[in-house]
């Protein structure tokens, strides 16, 4: 039987995600709160408590893909050099940026705190951009002949490129969409629902398009980890007072085996070999 083992974390993060845009935007759309062509993602926010709940699933996903992409780094780059390790050790904190970035975004809506919405969608955008890059690097620091997946790295490099290029055309784009809409003194409608009449209407469906094509990048970025972490198992120590140690392995009926041991095979190999992460409690 195949072994899954950690891949869960990434393929719950995507499903998340989708879920989130595929049950608000129809919702939005219906209750006339946006304009159904390429609105804002941000305008979409479902009310309370879905939002709430959606929201802090997705940052308990990308939190969780963030640490353990961070041990599997560090346990392969041993050979590496302390600027690897540091590039390493920013990328969790990315991770962790952008994940708080994601729950703001997610649980405060454009229309009501417009500061705070746009504070967490800078958190949220710039760390992820910069957190596929970092990937990237240390992905191709670790591809040996022994190990790692050229194509991988290749997809990462253009879902990375992807990420950047989205970034900073839907902010230039946003610029100047805001710039047309307050040459134009009386709008047929809100920013909700930008109409031609309304002026910058292109660049808002520029900035609208990129914004989107932004957060796939993101999520397809995130389902480059799944042949990773499907090699991962997680294993909790138990430590007792007489000094036996004893662990359970998560989903394993292998039995009890004690110690506590670290080792990195590649997700290239068979679905024997794995990684496994310990926890000691």
């Amino acid at each position: 039987m195949p072994r899954c083992g950690l891949a869960f974390i990434p393929v719950s993060l995507v499903v998340i995600a989708t879920l989130l845009i595929g049950i608000t935007f129809p919702l939005a759309v219906a209750n006339n709160d946006v304009a159904p062509f390429f609105p804002y993602l941000s305008f979409l926010g479902s009310k309370p408590p879905a939002s709430i709940v959606f929201s802090y699933l997705l940052y308990a996903s990308s939190l969780l893909g963030s640490y353990v992409r961070y041990r599997l780094v560090r346990l392969s780059t041993g050979d590496l050099s302390k600027h690897s390790r540091r590039l390493n050790i920013a990328g969790f904190v990315l991770g962790i940026a952008a994940g708080v970035g994601m729950s703001v975004v997610a649980t405060v809506r454009i229309t009501e705190v417009y500061t705070i919405h746009m504070l967490g969608a800078g958190l949220l955008f710039w760390p992820s951009a910069a957190y596929c890059i970092l990937q990237t690097v240390l992905s191709y620091l670790m591809l040996t002949p022994q190990g790692g997946n050229g194509t991988v790295c290749r997809l990462r490099l253009v879902l990375s490129l992807m990420s950047s290029v989205s970034i900073f055309t839907c902010l230039i784009s946003s610029i100047l969409a805001a710039i047309g809409w307050s040459e134009v003194q009386h709008h047929v409608d809100d920013k909700q629902h930008w109409q031609e009449l309304d002026g910058g209407y292109v660049a808002h469906l520029v900035s609208a398009f990129t914004e989107l094509t932004m957060v796939l990048s993101f999520i397809f970025y995130f389902l480059t980890f799944i042949p990773e972490f499907r090699h991962v198992r997680l294993k909790v120590i138990f430590i007792s007072h007489d000094g036996d140690d004893r662990c359970i392995m998560g989903n394993d009926r292998e039995g009890l085996q004690c110690g506590r041991s670290y080792h990195f095979l590649s997700g290239e190999g068979s679905d024997e070999e794995s990684t496994e992460i310990n926890s000691k409690v």
